[in-house]
């Protein structure tokens, strides 16, 4: 039996050329389905770092300014404290009237000061268990001898109102700096009058 093909001879060529452009639109379409969704999750990635990133920027901001907010609060602890010294300084008064009096007692008659000052430096314990200071005497002169300079000492170590004398320097002047031989000395005496307590 005979088989008469009533398909032209084009048509099929023309299916399997369609099937091949179906075949490759999916698979074109199916890659760039895939490549979309592999750039929507690498931007939702890099967005989170971003996020991340501006999260600790503005923390380490924010940190920054509390600690220049607490370098100005110590600088301002530091200027208060200066002052309330400085306060404290002129409402308590050395004894200027008591360190006269046992100097004018103390030197021998041939001794002189060349220098003498006044401070509060030396830390001591109040009764109340405070930090207070103690009234010091810093005293620089000349005497015709060592004898003379220990008997300053002796006399400002029995003065009222001494607590403790200490001998800093005592050295020979050459006949050529004056006229007769003497000794340069320098003294600190610590007073017990200290600042008033409440």
């Amino acid at each position: 039996m005979n088989r008469i093909n009533l398909i032209p001879s084009e048509v099929p060529g023309r299916r399997r050329t369609q099937d091949r452009i179906r075949r490759w639109s999916v698979l074109v379409g199916g890659t760039a389905v895939v490549l979309t969704l592999l750039y929507a999750g690498v931007a939702r990635v890099a967005a989170g770092r971003d996020a991340e990133v501006e999260a600790v920027s503005s923390r380490y901001t924010h940190l920054q300014q509390r600690l220049q907010y607490a370098q100005l609060l110590i600088q301002e602890r530091d200027r208060l404290t200066h002052r309330q010294e400085a306060v404290r300084a002129i409402r308590d008064p050395l004894p200027a009237a008591m360190v006269l009096e046992i100097l004018g007692s103390a030197l021998t008659p041939d001794s002189y000061l060349t220098h003498l000052s006044l401070s509060r430096s030396t830390p001591i314990q109040s009764g109340k268990g405070e930090a207070r200071t103690q009234p010091s005497l810093r005293l620089h002169g000349r005497a015709p001898g060592h004898a003379q300079v220990a008997e300053i000492i002796s006399s400002l170590s029995r003065a009222e109102g001494v607590h403790t004398v200490v001998l800093l320097s005592a050295r020979d002047i050459a006949p050529r700096e004056a006229q007769a031989s003497e000794v340069e000395f320098q003294l600190q005496c610590l007073l017990m009058g200290g600042p008033s307590e409440d």
